[in-house]
C-alpha cells in the first residue's frame, strides 16, 4: 500500500474519532481517486457515495459538485455508462450555475458535450460546446477553450463537413 493511501486512511480514522468530520468528505474523495487509479471502481464508487452523503449532510455545495463530477467520470470513462455519467454531469452543472462559477460551468458543458457525443446526441453536444466556448471567451480562458473547440469541430466531422471540422481544428491550433 502506498504512502498516500496510508496517510489518507490515518486521516480518515482521526477525523472519525475526533467527532470533527469537516474534512471527511474530501478525504473519502481522495481515497476514491487512489482506489480508482488501482482499478477498483466499485470501491471507488462506494467511497464517493459516502463522500457525497457527508457533503449533503453538511450542505457543502462545492464538495457535492466535486463528488458528482468524480462519479460522472467513473461512469463515463471506466464503466461506459454514459446515461449515468450524464445524470451526474448535469447535477454538477446545476450546482456550478447556482454558485455562479462560469469557468466551472464551461468545464462541465465541455464534459457533458463529450457525453452527448457518446450518446449520439449531436445537437445537444453542439449547444453545450458553444456555451462553453462563449463562457471561456468571456472569462479570457483561451487555453481551456482549446479542447472544447476540438470537440466542437469533431461534430462537423460526424456530419461529413470535413472542411468545417478542419477549420475548427486550425482555430484550436492557433490558440
Amino acid at each position: 500500500m502506498d504512502s498516500a493511501v496510508l496517510s489518507l486512511k490515518k486521516a480518515i480514522e482521526i477525523d472519525l474519532n475526533s467527532g470533527d468530520s469537516s474534512q471527511l468528505s474530501k478525504l473519502y474523495s481522495r481515497m476514491a481517486y487512489h482506489t480508482r487509479k488501482k482499478g477498483n471502481f466499485s470501491e471507488a464508487l462506494k467511497l464517493l457515495y459516502d463522500a457525497l452523503m457527508i457533503a449533503k449532510n453538511k450542505n457543502d455545495q462545492y464538495r457535492i459538485m466535486r463528488c458528482y463530477t468524480d462519479l460522472g467520470l467513473i461512469y463515463k470513462v471506466y464503466l461506459d455508462d454514459y446515461e449515468r455519467s450524464l445524470e451526474y454531469g448535469l447535477k454538477a452543472l446545476e450546482i456550478a450555475e447556482e454558485l455562479g462559477n462560469e469557468v466551472a460551468i464551461a468545464d462541465f458543458c465541455n464534459n457533458i458535450g463529450n457525453t452527448y457525443l457518446f450518446l449520439d446526441r449531436i445537437e445537444e453536444a453542439e449547444e453545450v460546446f458553444l456555451r462553453a466556448i462563449d463562457l471561456y471567451k468571456k472569462n479570457n480562458k483561451e487555453s481551456e477553450m482549446v479542447n472544447t473547440i476540438i470537440n466542437y469541430g469533431s461534430i462537423f466531422g460526424t456530419r461529413g463537413d470535413l472542411q468545417s471540422a478542419i477549420d475548427e481544428f486550425k482555430i484550436a491550433y492557433q490558440i
